[in-house]
């Protein structure tokens, strides 16, 4: 099931929507990325200025996220397909800031019938939400969603199944067993297995090169030094603080004793 929607540029069907659906209404960029050009309009006099500001504008019917907001990736090749979900939340750039696979047949059947229905043959990532009235679709993206680095340790390969495609090689696809995570990304992305959070060595592009032996103890002399001259450089500057304090303090034309 779709979300009621109409062309923004024509008004007919704009009211038309407007009197079958009421608001909350959402206005958005047809072809767009990262939530750009997107609005939750709550009041018929923000519509048409919203739309007015909109390019290539699509006015669809608010969804409620009463059961969350879920990524899901399809993949179809020789006859054969695969899915797998996420339920996310997103960032402030519009990619999925922290995420967890989820088993639920549901959201999984769902992507797997837009797969069919849009004859995918590829990768395609199906943006859903469940709300109050059953899962709904957002945006169906043609490309490899954020999430592919999480959706590759989970199992489901579709950058290295498209390369198979590219090839002329048919991938086999498993049917899902895919392996439970979490992801959350930081300065680089994370995975949790149920044993807390930790970077993935192979993502990894700050690795600190290991210090030699030999040099193991020159490092702590050379630390405890840093910190004995900080230490140091504060006792010395101590008085030429507290002078400059104490001509701050009479150019704003305050007692020197009270």
């Amino acid at each position: 099931d779709l979300a009621p929607y109409a062309d923004g540029t024509d008004p007919e069907a704009v009211a038309d929507l407007v009197q079958r659906h009421g608001f909350p209404l959402v206005v958005k960029q047809r072809r767009g990325q990262g939530g750009a050009h997107f609005r939750v309009i709550r009041r018929i006099e923000s519509l048409a200025p919203a739309i007015a500001a909109t390019p290539d504008p699509v006015v669809q019917g608010f969804i409620d996220e009463e059961g969350g907001e879920y990524s899901a990736g399809v993949f179809s090749a020789g006859g054969s397909e695969t899915a797998i979900a996420f339920r996310r939340r997103l960032g402030r750039t519009g990619s999925s800031w922290s995420a967890e696979t989820v088993d639920d047949a549901e959201i999984l059947d769902y992507a797997r019938a837009i797969g069919r229905a849009s004859g995918l043959c590829g990768s395609a990532n199906v943006q859903v939400r469940k709300s109050s009235k059953g899962v709904r679709l957002l945006e169906v993206n043609a490309r490899f969603s954020s999430l592919a680095p999480a959706r590759a340790y989970a199992g489901f390969r579709d950058l290295e199944w498209s390369v198979d495609l590219a090839l002329g090689r048919v991938p086999e696809l498993p049917s899902g067993g895919y392996r439970l995570v979490r992801f959350h990304r930081f300065v680089h992305e994370m995975v949790d297995e149920g044993s807390g959070f930790a970077p993935v060595p192979e993502w990894n592009r700050w690795k600190e090169p290991k210090a030699e032996p030999r040099r193991a103890g020159w490092a702590l002399i050379k630390r405890s030094m840093d910190v004995a001259l900080s230490f140091l450089g504060l006792v010395l500057l101590s008085p030429v603080l507290a002078v400059v304090a104490i001509a701050v303090w009479i150019g704003m034309g305050r007692p020197i004793f009270f």
